[in-house]
């Protein structure tokens, strides 16, 4: 017995159609039928019928004549006939469980949305839990009244006459009101209770409060503006290349950036590789290559060509991401238009050559530091004045960071006792350095490498070239008498 509950149980009220299992097993109760004959009576279609029928054979509650075809007919097995009281019990469970007012109460409560039930005079019926927390009305100020959420009663008789008229409304933007009189944006969705004639005898009104929701798509919608004029602004763009589909989506900045009107780009990344320079595409599909199967950085400058045959230098940067299983499945990045900036570094190298080849002609013995206190250039006469050969005095450190005169391996080290000199052309470089004086001048000594002693005046000029500072060094020879830079 307890086994045929667990089985009417499952069947009736714990899967869907349990209704017209009911129906059937109350129809063969007085006589056997076959699938036509119950497809009628049940007025549905044939083939949920035979879904219902291989159930109940399948669980053992019904049985068949077997004959096939037309004349099949279905009957109640003994077992099942015999326990006809069991079968009631379920079905009075059923009944009491879904009418019961409490059962429809708790499903509704459980909802975090606002549900509401409108009578037909327009009354509130039912407010759960949900409307409370959106609205602020408790059910006690509500119940019986006219719904108090709508700006004007026009609006609320002109939602349920759209209603009324056959018009559905789901999932609606609109503005409603809270009990504290604040504006509340929600997602409304409206529609008619019927009774088993058809005729309308209220309307439900669901509602979800989106008041963040919307203020967050209203912060993403600014942030994304600003982000694109910050981008219109640095001249620079985004893309995100799909590599399972080839699309490629451009930020609104890059068409123009590569020359095209509005809408002209393919967006694919053969379109892409159509302007890139032909000297460059190999370059960039190799290095694009790279980062998609080896995980190489992505970080390459090129050029590409407008459609009107103009040259740009492009520099981008991107990163690929991978799914699951490590497959390449999208590559973002970031383009940069540098023409201008390329340009302008072209012209501060031509004028740093220009520098070094007026540096080399100089008759007196010069020195050029750069801002990492390394010698960077020296002429003929520095090295010989030194005696030092150029390739050991170029980039020289010693001590805390300026390029010494002597090699790093001299054995005398920093100093020569009174007569090194090396510690003043550091302190006067580096003072040029940090405190950005542009011109210093100050009389010591310098041993040379034969180890004799000579009096100098040494100066410093502050330079800016190709964008950073360097400091001229010019070393004079002076008179033993000289009266210069005491």
């Amino acid at each position: 017995m307890h086994t045929l509950k667990r089985k009417l149980s499952y069947l009736i009220l714990g899967q869907k159609g349990g209704k017209n299992r009911i129906q059937i097993i109350e129809l063969l109760k007085d006589r056997p039928y076959n699938l036509n004959q119950l497809a009628g009576l049940l007025n549905v279609n044939y083939r949920t019928v035979k879904h219902h029928i291989d159930v109940l054979l399948k669980n053992e509650l019904i049985s068949s004549s077997k004959t096939g075809g037309y004349g099949e007919v279905y009957f109640l097995t003994p077992e099942m006939e015999g326990n006809m009281d069991i079968f009631q019990d379920v079905i009075k469970k059923l009944t009491d469980f879904t009418s019961s007012k409490k059962f429809f109460k708790n499903i509704m409560e459980q909802t975090t949305d606002a549900v509401m039930i409108i009578n037909e005079d327009g009354d509130v019926y039912f407010w759960n839990n949900g409307a409370k927390k959106i609205y602020g009305y408790n059910e006690d100020e509500v119940l019986g009244k006219t719904i108090p959420i709508f700006p004007d009663l026009g609006t609320y008789e002109k939602l349920i006459n759209r209603i009324a008229d056959g018009e559905q409304i789901v999932a609606m933007v609109a503005e409603l009101r809270h009990r504290s009189k604040k504006s509340i944006d929600v997602s409304l969705t409206i529609d008619r209770i019927k009774d088993e004639n058809e005729n309308i005898i209220g309307y439900s009104i669901i509602s979800r409060d989106i008041t963040e929701r919307r203020r967050a798509a209203e912060k993403l919608k600014i942030s994304e503006e600003r982000y694109a004029l910050a981008q219109r602004a640095a001249n620079i763009g985004s893309w995100d290349w799909n590599i399972l589909t080839d699309k490629l989506h451009w930020s609104d900045t890059i068409e123009p950036m590569f020359g095209f009107a509005p809408g002209k780009f393919g967006r694919s990344y053969e379109a892409f590789l159509d302007c890139v320079h032909p000297e460059d595409r190999e370059f960039v599909t190799d290095r694009v290559n790279a980062c998609i199967e080896k995980g190489d950085e992505y970080d390459i400058e090129h050029r590409i060509i407008w459609p009107n045959g103009t040259i740009r230098i492009m520099s981008e940067t991107g990163d690929v991401f991978r799914d699951e299983l490590g497959k390449a499945v999208r590559m973002v990045g970031i383009v940069q238009d540098i023409t201008e900036r390329k340009k302008v570094e072209e012209e501060l190298r031509k004028k740093e050559v220009e520098m070094t080849a007026i540096l080399k002609n100089v008759p007196i013995p010069m020195i050029l530091v750069d801002g990492e206190r390394r010698i960077r250039e020296v002429n003929d006469e520095a090295i010989k004045f030194t005696g030092q050969p150029e390739e050991k005095m170029i980039g020289q450190l010693k001590g805390n960071g300026l390029g010494c005169l002597y090699s790093l391996d001299d054995p005398r080290g920093c100093g020569f006792g009174p007569h090194c000199g090396i510690c003043d052309i550091r302190r006067t470089v580096l003072d040029t350095l940090d405190t950005g004086t542009n011109h210093y001048r100050v009389k010591t000594q310098i041993t040379r490498e034969n180890e004799e002693v000579i009096d100098i005046l040494l100066s410093t000029t502050l330079l800016h070239v190709t964008g950073e500072r360097k400091v001229l060094v010019c070393i004079e020879p002076l008179d033993s008498g000289s009266e210069v830079g005491k």
